[in-house]
C-alpha cells in the first residue's frame, strides 16, 4: 500500500501556483505576468489578491540584501525585495513583516534554476505575510528599476478570463530518469510524453491541446501535437497524452522535452503555458532522474525529510537487466538543517539490497530483499552543510555486488537513526504524478521514491513504503556500475594481526602479504 506521507524540506524547487500571478504593473519596461513559487508558509495566495509598490531591502549588514539581519527601513505596506542566501527563507520574511512589509519577493541566487518553493526554517511559521520567490534572472532585471524608479506588483489569485497552464509536475517524463548504457545495453524504454492542463481562467476554454517536442544534445527528434482538442471548464484539470517516444541507449547524452499547452484564445498568461523537463543516458550511471553532465551528479533542486519520528530510510530501486555488472558506488545529496551548520559527526548508514521477487507480485517484500552491500560515509571537522558523496558500495559477503540472472532489481537507501535534521536530495524536474494518481506504477523499483519507516528487523518493509504527498519526483541518488574485472581473482595469502583485544578506542592492524596489492579493505 502507497502511502502519502507529510514532507518538510530544507531547499526546494519551483511548483507552480497556477491559480495565483505575479504581475508587475509599472514601470512599462517590465510591465508583465512573472514565473515564480510560492513560500511554503506565510499568507495562502489562493485567499486573496495584493498590489502594492516595491523596495529592495537593505539590512544595513554586508551583504545587504539578502535580508538576514532585522531591518530598520521603514518598509510599511510595500513589497520588500530581497536575494537568496545566508539564512533561512523564515527569517528573511518574518523581518521584512517586522519593517512593515505588506509582502516579501525573494530573488534566487542561483542562475539559470527558476523559482523555488521556500521552506519556513524556524521562524517561517511566525509569517502571516504572501511571501514568493523568482528567478535569479528576473532579480537581475527587476531590482535595479525597483531601485530607481517606482515598480507596482500585484500578486495574488487574480483570475484572468483566459488563462490555461500546464506545470512540472504534470510534464510527463520516464520512470527512469537516467539509463546506463552498461546496464541497458540494447535495450530501450518507452515511455509516453504528454502535459495535465488547467483550466485557471474564468471562461471555458475550449480546442486546448499539448505539443510535446523532445531534443537530444540540440537535435530535435520528436515533435508531436495532439490531435484532437479538449474543452475544459472553469477549474477543470486533463491530462493530454502524445505518441510514444523510444528511449534507447546507443548514444550518450541529454534529453529536453518542453510541452507547451494553448486553448482557442489568446492566453492571458502565456509564461505557465510552457513546461520542461529532461532525461539522460550515460556510460556507467543509473539514476531515478536526469543527470547533471556538467558536474557529474544527478539533477538535484530539492531536499527533503519526512515528518515522522525514528528511524527513516530513503530508498531508489532500480532494475537490473544485465547479469554479471558490478554495483561500483552509489553517490546522493545530504544536507543537515542543524544549529552548527555542518555535517560534522552526522550518523546514518547507505545499503544495498538485492530484489528477488519470489511470489511475482512485484511488491518487494522483506523477506524477497537481501542486504548485500553498504557504503561508509563520514563527516569530520569543517564538514559542510549541505554536500554531495559518493561512497564505493562495499560486500557484505563478497567483495563487491555484482547482479545476478535472477536478481529482479536492487534498492539503495540512505538511512537516518535521527530524522530531525538530516535532509536528503531530489528531483523535482522529473515528476511522474500523474502516474502514481493514475496508479500505473506496478513494480516497486519504478516508484521514484519510497520513503520507509516500518522495518523488518534492519529490513526496509518496501511494501510498506510511503512517497510524499503529491510528490512524484525522484530521489536523487545514483547507481555506478562496471565491468566485472579482477573481481573474482584468486585470493591473496597472507597473516593478519589485530590488537588489543578487546579493542577500547583504536584497533591496530599488522597485515603480512605474499604478493601487493593496491587496496586492502576491512570489514569489522
Amino acid at each position: 500500500m502507497r502511502n502519502f506521507l507529510q514532507v518538510l524540506s530544507l531547499l526546494f524547487v519551483a511548483t507552480a501556483m497556477n491559480a495565483q500571478v505575479v504581475i508587475v504593473n509599472t514601470p512599462a519596461s517590465v510591465q508583465g505576468a512573472y514565473a515564480f513559487s510560492a513560500a511554503a508558509f506565510g499568507a495562502n495566495l489562493a485567499d486573496s489578491v495584493w498590489t502594492a509598490d516595491a523596495i529592495v531591502m537593505d539590512d544595513g549588514v554586508d551583504i545587504n540584501t539578502n535580508g538576514c539581519e532585522q531591518t530598520t527601513q521603514d518598509m510599511t505596506g510595500l513589497w520588500a525585495m530581497i536575494d537568496r542566501g545566508a539564512c533561512q527563507f523564515g527569517d528573511k520574511c518574518l523581518f521584512a513583516e517586522n519593517a512593515g512589509a505588506m509582502g516579501v519577493i525573494v530573488f534566487n541566487n542561483q542562475p539559470s534554476a527558476g523559482p523555488i518553493i521556500m521552506g519556513a526554517g524556524n521562524l517561517g511559521a511566525q509569517v502571516t505575510i504572501p511571501c514568493v520567490m523568482l528567478s535569479f534572472e528576473d532579480g537581475e532585471i527587476l531590482k535595479p528599476l525597483a531601485a530607481s524608479e517606482t515598480m507596482n506588483i500585484t500578486i495574488g489569485n487574480l483570475v484572468l478570463p483566459n488563462d490555461v497552464s500546464t506545470e512540472r509536475q504534470g510534464a510527463s517524463t520516464p520512470l527512469l530518469g537516467t539509463m546506463d548504457q552498461l546496464m541497458y545495453q540494447g535495450l530501450t524504454q518507452d515511455f509516453t510524453p504528454g502535459a495535465r492542463v488547467i483550466n485557471n481562467g474564468a471562461n471555458a476554454a475550449t480546442g486546448v491541446t499539448a505539443t510535446g517536442v523532445i531534443s537530444f544534445d540540440g537535435t530535435e527528434v520528436y515533435n508531436e501535437t495532439s490531435s484532437m482538442g479538449v474543452d475544459l471548464m472553469p477549474g477543470d484539470t486533463a491530462f493530454i497524452g502524445l505518441p510514444d517516444f523510444t528511449i534507447g541507449t546507443t548514444d550518450a547524452g541529454q534529453y529536453t522535452v518542453e510541452y507547451t499547452v494553448a486553448s482557442d484564445s489568446t492566453d492571458d498568461l502565456a509564461f505557465d503555458n510552457i513546461a520542461s523537463t529532461s532525461f539522460s543516458v550515460t556510460e556507467d550511471v543509473i539514476c531515478k532522474g536526469a543527470w547533471d553532465f556538467d558536474n557529474g551528479v544527478p539533477q538535484r533542486t530539492s531536499n527533503y525529510r519526512t515528518t515522522a519520528a525514528g528511524s527513516v530510510e530513503y530508498v531508489a530501486g532500480f532494475r537490473t537487466p544485465t547479469a554479471g555488472l558490478v554495483l561500483d558506488s552509489v553517490t546522493y545529496n545530504i544536507s543537515t538543517s542543524s544549529t552548527s551548520g555542518s555535517l560534522e559527526g552526522a550518523i546514518f548508514g547507505v545499503w544495498v539490497y538485492r530484489w528477488q521477487d519470489a511470489d511475482e507480485d512485484m511488491l518487494a517484500q522483506p523477506a524477497e530483499l537481501t542486504r548485500v552491500g553498504l557504503g561508509l560515509p563520514e563527516f569530520g571537522a569543517g564538514a559542510p552543510g549541505a554536500t554531495w558523496v559518493t561512497n564505493e558500495i562495499i560486500g557484505i559477503t563478497d567483495p563487491k555486488v555484482i547482479t545476478g540472472p535472477d536478481d529482479d532489481g536492487y534498492f539503495v537507501g540512505v538511512k537516518f537513526a535521527d530524522t530531525d535534521s538530516l535532509f536528503v536530495g531530489f528531483n523535482e524536474n522529473n515528476n511522474v504524478s500523474w502516474l502514481l494518481e493514475q496508479s500505473l506504477i506496478e513494480n516497486e523499483a519504478d516508484v521514484p521514491h519510497h520513503v520507509v519507516t516500518t522495518f523488518d528487523g534492519e529490513t526496509p518493509d518496501i511494501a510498506m513504503s510511503g512517497v510524499f504527498t503529491d510528490s512524484g519526483f525522484p530521489i536523487a541518488i545514483a547507481v555506478h556500475t562496471a565491468e566485472v574485472s579482477n573481481v573474482n581473482a584468486p585470493p591473496i595469502a597472507g597473516e593478519l594481526k589485530a590488537y588489543p583485544n578487546p579493542v577500547e578506542d583504536f584497533l591496530t592492524v599488522d597485515l603480512d602479504l605474499e604478493v601487493q596489492t593496491s587496496e586492502v579493505t576491512f570489514h569489522i
